[in-house]
């Protein structure tokens, strides 16, 4: 009789989003970070990955490496939606205001009702002063969705550039009832 080994488990990207959601819920972003690299490893073609690895070196305030990930999704996938507005908000946050509003807009023509993008345009037109626009983008988004945490956390960035204090007081703390 010929014992034969036991097999050893293979890790797929189900394992992969699951370790990155825990590792999330436990407010670990170097160990989501990991994950979504692992399944952008596994999915070499998927933008997915390259725009959630984005948008948590956001949060890290990494803005190279946020931009590098955009870049590679925007890359991979020129057409979607959720990749020109990751590289639009990195763009943002390194000055770089005329690309960032190119990218977003580009994302806006594909995804006339998407949250994210609106939010993301609202940030770019308060950076450069334009608060009317600003507040245009930001009343569509919070239309489309009142509870979108980086919709209301800008609509509290363009409250406070305007000097409106308790207003951006009560949008943060509604921005961080949802996601602390």
């Amino acid at each position: 009789r010929t014992v034969m080994p036991t097999p050893t488990p293979t890790v797929n990207v189900v394992a992969y989003v699951a370790e990155a959601q825990n590792a999330l819920s436990r407010g670990d972003y170097a160990a989501a970070l990991a994950a979504y690299t692992k399944i952008a490893d596994l999915e070499p073609g998927n933008p997915e990955p390259w725009i959630t690895k984005s948008r948590l070196y956001m949060i890290e305030q990494d803005i190279p490496a946020a931009y590098s990930s955009a870049a590679k999704a925007v890359e991979l996938a020129p057409q979607n939606a959720g990749a020109l507005t990751a590289l639009a908000r990195a763009q943002d946050w390194q000055g770089a205001y005329e690309d960032a509003a190119t990218h977003a807009l580009d994302a806006l023509d594909l995804e006339p009702e998407n949250v994210e993008t609106l939010a993301v345009l609202a940030e770019i037109y308060t950076d450069v002063g334009n608060v009317e626009i600003a507040q245009g983008y930001l009343d569509q988004a919070l239309a489309l969705d009142p509870n979108h945490v980086l919709a209301l956390r800008n609509q509290a960035y363009l409250y406070e550039r305007l000097l409106k204090y308790d207003e951006a007081l009560a949008a943060l703390d509604q921005a961080l009832a949802l996601d602390p």
